[in-house]
């Protein structure tokens, strides 16, 4: 309980929604290629800009921006999804391996209990 915090900040840093990462050191960018939550900021980012033509007004011209290549977003929706898919898959299968190894362990010496007082007639 005390270490998803530790997990979850830098995963919330490196996501897209604080820093652009193309602006990180190359130290900790690659936080951001195992963070689920970037992929989902890159997801709903494309979601809504990819069709929309917004217009930014800088020292009073009228200039075009554009988010998606401002936050460097160079896949589609669906391969977005598709990297959550497999890192959900990844993390899902590294919780079954340990909960299997915590569940059994190798040296199990389980007796069976020793019944005082009966008889056998």
């Amino acid at each position: 309980m005390t270490f998803s915090p530790m997990i979850i900040q830098p995963f919330m840093l490196m996501g897209g929604f604080f820093v652009n990462i193309d602006t990180v050191t190359w130290i900790l960018r690659w936080i951001s290629f195992i963070s689920p939550i970037n992929y989902v900021f890159k997801a709903s980012m494309l979601s809504i800009f990819e069709e929309n033509d917004i217009k930014c007004m800088i020292n009073g011209m009228i200039i075009d921006c554009d988010p998606i290549k401002t936050f460097g977003i160079t896949y589609s929706i669906e391969e977005y999804l598709l990297i959550l898919f497999f890192i959900g898959l990844i993390l899902r299968s590294l919780a079954n391996i340990g909960m299997y190894f915590i569940s059994n362990p190798i040296n199990q010496n389980i007796k069976e209990p020793i019944k005082e007082g009966i008889k056998d007639i």
